[in-house]
């Protein structure tokens, strides 16, 4: 401790403070990121939901899409200078997908002494998804009429908004995209993801009745009985419901009664939908593989939109495989971005998300094509909606 000795007209006072704390026994940033918007780079600083698992920190969200922890690293991780530890917290936006962010903190060299919080930089939120959907029409005359049969397609996209001196068609990327349904389940890496055509077929007179209601985000179920079931076979739920049907791996089967009794069964990823007791869950056999095309982009749990190098044996209405080679594939049934319109010339593209812009083509047989227009998605809806018009 260390002394002075401060004077004033009629007083004497000897002034003695306490040594400043070390770093790290101080309140302050633990881990810290800067949230923005993947296709336009803007921060985001409206509607930040920020959670954490880790007892005794505190999220924070700061002007300019800053968010971050902050505690007292001293006291929480007092081996930090030997140990490393993990600090993650969970970000949530309106119409944007979840994220979860964190990594490894330490060692640090030093500690208490020497402290620095774990810096995740710039993050990129993804856009939750919207449906393109509209109607078909010709100007033949003053009042419209109805195109029947207008094939609407997806011919090209942008990543994010080309420059202002930048003529967009130079730049438009190729339409490799796929939508998925459901959601993804895990982050899938770019380069060593790979996506390929994995039909499932269930085995007939396999089906397991659900005894209880399994939620969102649970992993275990209980069925009607285990026969047939084992780890690393694929459990079709819910097939019934085409909007909440999942097909996940078995991870692990609770054998300690007859197969032929309820059991408890695992899965390899938590559950998107909840499924209620009494539904059908059947195993399934997969096919030998199609060919295989690799993601471009890496994606995160909740994408619905993946990218890809190519289309190589992708039509609409299949079961695809996305597998990393980390021993949890996931499976979901693809769609190109392509529709018919209806009798009264209505359409509805898959659900997309990640693009800035997209160029739609339309077409149908005796008729000449309008030309393709670029057209921005309005992801603050669950709903984009747009007129075809043929000349």
């Amino acid at each position: 401790m260390s002394c002075r000795t401060e004077q004033t007209e009629r007083w004497t006072y000897r002034f003695c403070p306490d040594p400043l704390s070390a770093p790290a026994n101080r309140l302050r940033a633990v881990l810290r990121a800067r949230l923005v918007d993947e296709l336009t780079g803007q921060p985001i600083d409206f509607g930040l939901d920020l959670t954490t698992d880790r007892a005794g920190l505190t999220p924070r969200v700061a002007r300019g899409g800053v968010v971050g922890l902050v505690g007292l690293p001293g006291s929480l991780f007092p081996q930090l200078d030997v140990s490393p530890v993990t600090v993650t917290m969970r970000a949530s936006v309106p119409r944007y997908v979840p994220v979860e962010l964190g990594g490894t903190l330490g060692p640090i060299v030093g500690f208490p002494d020497q402290f620095s919080a774990l810096d995740l930089g710039d993050v990129g939120m993804h856009r939750a998804s919207t449906t393109v959907r509209g109607r078909t029409l010709r100007r033949a005359s003053l009042t419209a009429t109805v195109v029947v049969g207008a094939t609407v397609e997806i011919a090209g996209y942008w990543s994010t908004f080309p420059p202002a001196n930048i003529n967009p068609s130079t730049v438009m990327e190729l339409p490799n995209i796929l939508a998925l349904s459901p959601p993804l389940y895990a982050p899938r890496p770019v380069g060593i993801t790979q996506l390929q055509r994995r039909d499932a077929v269930p085995v007939v007179g396999q089906e397991k009745i659900f005894l209880l209601t399994a939620s969102v985000g649970e992993t275990r179920l209980r069925l009607s009985n285990r026969i047939g079931l084992a780890a690393g076979v694929l459990l079709i739920i819910e097939s019934s419901d085409p909007v909440r049907v999942e097909r996940i791996p078995i991870a692990g089967v609770d054998t300690a009664s007859a197969a032929d009794q309820p059991a408890w069964v695992t899965l390899i990823h938590p559950l998107l939908y909840t499924h209620r007791d009494g539904v059908i869950a059947q195993p399934a056999n997969l096919t030998p593989p199609g060919a295989a095309n690799s993601l471009t982009r890496a994606a995160i749990p909740g994408d619905e939109t993946v990218f890809l190098n190519g289309m190589v044996g992708l039509t609409s209405g299949i079961t695809v495989e996305l597998d990393d080679g980390g021993g949890r594939p996931e499976y979901h049934q693809a769609e190109l971005y392509s529709d018919v319109s209806d009798a009264d010339g209505y359409f509805q593209l898959p659900p997309i998300a990640r693009v800035a812009m997209v160029a739609l083509h339309a077409r149908r047989l005796g008729l000449t094509s309008p030309p393709d227009e670029r057209f921005t998605p309005d992801y603050r809806l669950a709903e984009s909606h747009f007129t075809v018009m043929f000349p």
